[in-house]
C-alpha cells in the first residue's frame, strides 16, 4: 500500500494530504507512556518526560488495588497541575461496576480520556462518566472501527492502521469519526 501510495502522489505531484483531501497539522503529539511503577518512580519518570517536551502522559491503570491508581493520579495532578496533560489507560481490567465507581472517583482529576475501562465497548454509555471513553482492545479490524462509530459507542477511536488495513483504511475512518464528532487518536502496535 505505501509503495502504491507513494507511486500515485509522486506521479500527481500532490501531498498525500491533498491526495486523500483531510485536514492534518504541521506537528503530531505523541505521549509518553508509563507502566505500572511506584509514586516516585512514575514522578522520576514524568519530571524526565517533561524536560524531553512532553505534553501528554499516558499512564497504564488497573492495579489490584484501584486506590493505588487512585492515589497516584491525585499525588500527579497536584504536583504538575496543568504541565501534562493525563491519559489513562485501564486495558479492560475493570468490571462495568467498579468503571462506574472508578472513573466517578477520578472525574475530579482533569483526565483527557480513558482507554477501554471494559472490555465491551456496548456497554461504555453505561458507565456514565464526565471523562471521555476511548475504544482501543475493541477494534481489532476495520469492521469494529466502523461500528463503534455508526453506534457511537465512544468518544474517541485509538487507531492503529496495523489492525485497520493500513493508511487508505485508516483515513476512511478518521473521516467517518470526524462526522460524528469522535476524535481519533492514531497510535500503533508494533510497541
Amino acid at each position: 500500500e505505501q509503495a502504491l501510495l507513494n507511486l500515485l502522489i509522486k506521479e500527481n505531484g500532490i501531498s498525500l494530504e491533498k491526495y486523500f483531501d483531510v485536514n492534518t497539522k504541521n506537528e503530531i503529539q505523541v505521549n509518553a507512556l508509563v507502566g505500572f511503577e511506584s509514586l516516585n518512580e512514575t514522578i522520576s519518570l514524568i519530571e524526565n518526560f517533561i524536560v524531553e517536551g512532553y505534553k501528554t502522559v499516558k499512564l497504564k491503570i488497573g492495579r489490584e488495588n484501584f486506590f493505588d491508581d487512585l492515589k497516584i493520579i491525585s499525588e500527579l495532578r497536584k504536583r504538575f497541575n496543568d504541565k501534562i496533560i493525563i491519559r489513562l489507560d485501564a486495558n479492560c481490567k475493570w468490571s462495568l461496576t467498579e468503571a462506574k465507581n472508578n472513573l466517578k472517583s477520578l472525574e475530579d482529576f482533569s483526565i483527557e480520556y480513558v482507554e477501554q475501562p471494559i472490555a465491551n465497548v456496548k456497554e461504555f454509555r453505561r458507565i456514565n462518566t464526565t471523562i471521555p471513553l476511548a475504544a482501543d482492545e475493541s477494534i481489532r479490524n476495520l469492521e469494529d472501527a466502523e461500528s463503534i462509530i455508526e453506534n457511537e459507542l465512544a468518544d474517541i477511536i485509538i487507531l492503529k492502521p496495523m489492525l485497520t488495513g493500513g493508511l487508505v483504511n485508516s483515513i476512511e475512518i478518521i473521516k467517518a469519526a470526524q462526522k460524528k464528532n469522535i476524535k481519533t487518536v492514531v497510535t500503533t502496535s508494533l510497541d
